[in-house]
């Protein structure tokens, strides 16, 4: 099916051929930024903006297993590296690889307590730590 879209110049009207997919991609990567995912180290501190900025960019997106897993992979160095490395590339250990890196890097109790030690505690810190504490 053919779709055509009238545009009015002046006092002549064109008639355009377009495929409303096409727009709406480019629609959307035009009014949106593209978001670059930093990669995560194992560090507790960074735990909660990191999981949270990957759920947004990888978890909730509309990909396979296999390419989400492969994303995470590729989204992780040092010691988060070396916790799901054994899982490999393939999207059946998607879940399992997420819940292993929550389950070493992510226990509220483990985020709160690397807050606290921070040499310096910033206002994100203790909203962290206020975050955290109701859940623990």
């Amino acid at each position: 099916m053919k779709h055509y879209l009238c545009i009015p110049r002046g006092l002549e009207i064109y008639k355009v051929e377009y495929s409303p997919l096409l727009q709406l991609v480019q629609t959307t990567h035009d009014s949106l930024p593209k978001l670059r995912l930093s990669k995560f180290d194992g560090d507790p501190l960074h735990w909660s903006d990191w999981a949270s900025m990957f759920k947004s960019v990888d978890h909730d997106a509309n990909l396979s297993l296999n390419s989400k897993m492969q994303h995470l992979q590729n989204c992780v160095i040092g010691k988060a590296k070396s916790a799901i490395e054994g899982y490999g590339y393939s999207g059946d250990s998607y879940y399992e690889a997420l819940k292993e890196l929550e389950s070493r890097f992510g226990k509220p109790s483990l985020v709160v307590k690397s807050h606290l030690t921070k040499p310096q505690r910033s206002e994100k810190s203790v909203r962290c730590c206020v975050n955290y504490g109701m859940d623990i």
